[in-house]
């Protein structure tokens, strides 16, 4: 299982179990002080991304196409419009 799956699957969950999750990473990580940790990589570099000759992520096309295959979009055909006067 990937990380971004495991994250896919944290979001499904109640607040209550977000907070726990947590709190047993922050456990597991061993990290003493979560709120300098969290400034601290929020601080650092960003990893740069590596685009196409588009200017997309590389894989971005990959990762979400047919992300809305359960929910196709639809267009729904114009309605009718009232008949007005016409102007003199």
């Amino acid at each position: 299982m990937t990380v971004h799956e495991i994250l896919e699957q944290a979001k499904a969950l109640s607040p209550q179990d977000q907070r726990d999750l947590t709190k047993h990473l922050i456990a597991l990580l061993n990290i003493e002080n979560p709120i300098e940790w969290l400034i601290e990589q929020h601080q650092q570099q960003p990893e740069q991304v590596v685009v196409d000759d588009m200017g997309y992520p590389e894989g971005y096309f990959d990762e979400t196409y047919g992300m809305f295959a359960d929910d196709p979009i639809e267009r729904n055909q114009p309605s009718d419009f009232e008949q007005r006067d016409s102007l003199e």
